[in-house]
């Protein structure tokens, strides 16, 4: 980089130096340019004196014939006119004679090398003195001296006619010294200019050679990290999906079969909020190379999503071998990991398609003597045809379609591409479309289901639900979509639309006259992980003109579990700080340790509604009696949601279970049926629960 930076300064020398020259020469030229114009010009005006003289000569000559051919009154005035005449004469002697004094000295264009010219001033005192005296004397003197006007005469006529020429020739010579002058600055710009340019030239041109180089070596370089995945290493989705098409057709004129397998790692993004995106990217690295060490020798590991890998297998030789090959990856990808100092145990989801060399893609039969064997399914036309894709990237997707399947029956499982996947797959594209449009629109609404005390059977709240208003099925739970919004992204966005609205539906029932004290809003861990969201939450509350006592926060339980300094855990103890109140939600079922209900500011917790079903039972009250006891010694408040009866209300307020919720109560209800909902309630509670629940 030094030698750079001199090279660089040496060069901006130069160029300083070259333009310096440059312009020292050009205002050279000008100046001499200028200086010999200026003389030609003067020369010029010399010859212009000195025709005048000759002309004034001339014209004295043919006075003084005039005069001799009429003597009197005509002589008279022709002597007046020859006097007339030798005045204008001596009004140029003196520029004449400077004029003629410059000629004569040495190196000059009258130096006729030492022969002398004659006196144009004795001449021309010669010749005033004869025009002097035929202007003054008359003809009768003329007369006497008309010998020697001649001579004197013809000789100052010499002597004029060698002044225009010596005049001439100087002016000549200037205006061709001018040419020089230019001529020479033109080519000493034109030699400086283009030593300039080569000086300029020659670095840029090996500048441009050496950029050259960097530039192929940077194609290269960007072809190659065009199909690779730069956290892994590992070839990416476009690597592979070209490396198997290539495989597919090796193996459809050789009659083999090819499989891919897709897995996803569970749980990258908990790791990446916990450790970091450098411990993501380490548990990526790891997952890949133990995938590599897995496979077979030709088999292809590419990276083809954020936490998602594939794996092309040419020559499949039967069903029995990808299936040993998922477990052993199942296997290795479950051993412990350190990560930040700790280590982590995780696990992988598999999703396996096979592409036969008569047809599409078929899944793997499980059972009898077919158990892992290849069984093609025929069909009117391979499924990539169908599709519209190419066979590689549709082997790939249906593998993904597998892959999916293998995530609903949870971590740690692997599962064959089927029909049903497929079938499932299309709709999943339907909600998918169906559900972005919903979220254009207004189909996201809150729906609210109420919560009463269990005491007096008055309305104490409403839990905030998300439903999708379909055009065609009509109101769907979230069961019917979130798991799709999430994969779409748009699991945030549904919750800030229900929020909102929801805060408006409070502030206009309050303006009703409806006495609702709060209501209770659901938020996942992803969203909770983000400042913006509750910067923007607290903020909704403010706008609605509410304050933050009039909403709760019902949190799962797996949230509460972590480090105290992770993004989570400080936007809780935010929420908490501002005065939104929280509520631990499906408590009993959860893996939450009874720690964290001391180290965190819940208010309440919610009795998951397996704990109502097991109070049911003739010898199962005693564990859900327990709970509400265990609550209540910690100082906590208790919800029992999942109440359908009357005997139900009567059964958990004799537990001490302060708040209830269920279907037995009120269903989740759009805001104008909360609203018909609210005024009958308060006829149809009194006076004891069963009437409540049944009027």
């Amino acid at each position: 980089m030094a030698g750079r930076r001199i090279a660089g300064e040496r060069l901006a020398v130069l160029h300083v130096v070259a333009l310096c020259l440059i312009a020292c020469v050009a205002i050279g030229t000008i100046l001499a340019s200028h200086a010999w114009v200026t003389s030609h010009r003067e020369n010029m005006s010399l010859v212009a004196l000195s025709e005048r003289q000759r002309m004034l000569i001339q014209r004295i000559a043919l006075l003084d014939h005039e005069m001799r051919a009429a003597p009197g009154a005509g002589g008279g005035n022709a002597a007046a006119e020859i006097g007339a005449a030798h005045a204008m004469m001596l009004q140029t002697h003196a520029a004449l004679a400077r004029g003629n004094a410059l000629l004569e000295a040495p190196g000059g264009a009258g130096d006729t090398g030492g022969a002398p010219s004659p006196d144009l001033d004795a001449l021309m005192a010669e010749f005033t003195g004869i025009a002097t005296r035929l202007a003054t004397e008359g003809p009768e003197a003329v007369a006497e001296i008309r010998a020697q006007d001649a001579r004197i005469r013809a000789a100052l006529m010499a002597e004029l006619e060698r002044l225009i020429g010596a005049f001439r020739a100087e002016a000549g010579s200037a205006l061709a010294t001018v040419h020089r002058v230019e001529i020479g600055g033109f080519f000493a710009v034109l030699a400086l200019l283009a030593a300039q340019g080569i000086a300029v030239m020659r670095p840029l041109l090996r500048r441009v050679r050496i950029d050259g180089d960097l530039l192929a070596r940077a194609s290269s370089d960007a072809c190659t990290d065009a199909l690779r995945d730069p956290a892994t290493g590992a070839p990416n989705r476009r690597y592979l999906g070209e490396a198997l098409q290539q495989v597919l057709h090796r193996a459809a004129r050789a009659g083999e079969s090819v499989a891919v397998l897709v897995a996803d790692i569970d749980g990258l993004r908990e790791v990446n909020a916990r450790f970091g995106e450098e411990a993501g990217d380490l548990l990526l690295r790891s997952f890949h190379e133990r995938l590599v060490a897995t496979m077979r020798r030709g088999d292809l590991v590419a990276r083809i999503g954020g936490d998602e890998f594939a794996v092309a297998c040419p020559d499949v030789t039967g069903g029995a071998r990808l299936a040993v090959l998922a477990e052993r990856i199942l296997q290795a990808v479950g051993e412990p990991l350190a990560l930040g100092g700790t280590e982590v145990t995780t696990s992988c989801t598999v999703g396996i398609s096979v592409r036969h060399p008569a047809g599409p893609a078929t899944g793997m039969e499980a059972g009898g003597e077919a158990a892992g064997e290849m069984a093609a399914e025929t069909a009117g036309e391979t499924a990539g045809e169908s599709c519209g894709e190419s066979g590689a990237e549709h082997l790939i997707a249906e593998a993904e379609i597998a892959l999916y399947d293998a995530k609903a029956r949870g971590p740690g499982t692997f599962e064959f591409f089927s029909e049903a996947s497929r079938a499932e797959a299309a709709r999943t594209r339907e909600v998918r479309a169906a559900l972005q449009d919903a979220l254009d629109g207004d189909g996201i609404e809150p729906f609210f289901q109420p919560q009463i005390d269990a005491a007096t059977g008055a309305l104490i709240g409403f839990e905030v639900l998300a439903r999708w208003r379909h055009p065609e099925k009509g109101i769907l739970p979230p069961g019917y979509f979130l798991d799709i919004a999430r994969d779409l992204g748009a699991a945030g966005r549904i919750g800030a639309i229900t929020r909102a609205q929801a805060l408006k539906t409070l502030t206009v029932w309050r303006r009703q006259g409806f006495d609702v004290p709060r209501i209770a809003f659901n938020m996942a861990p992803a969203e909770l992980r983000e400042t913006e969201l509750i910067d923007a939450f607290l903020w909704e509350i403010d706008r609605a003109g509410l304050t933050a006592e009039d909403v709760a926060v019902e949190l799962a339980e797996s949230t509460l579990i972590g480090d105290d300094d992770a993004p989570v855990m400080r936007n809780i103890r935010r929420l908490a700080a501002a005065g939104v109140a929280l509520e631990l939600d499906n408590f009993g079922t959860g893996r939450a340790a009874l720690d964290c209900l001391r180290r965190f500011p819940v208010s309440r917790v919610k009795l998951d509604r397996s704990l109502i079903a097991a109070a049911r039972e003739p010898d199962g009250d005693d564990f859900t009696r327990a709970v509400v006891a265990l609550a209540a010694t910690l100082g906590l408040d208790t919800l029992a949601e999942g109440i359908e009866t009357a005997e139900d209300w009567r059964r958990l307020a004799h537990f001490g279970c302060g708040a209830l919720q269920g279907y037995g109560i009120g269903e989740p209800m759009s805001g104008e049926e909360c609203a018909e909902w609210m005024s009958t309630y308060a006829r149809r509670r009194a006076p004891g629960p069963r009437r409540a629940l049944t009027a």
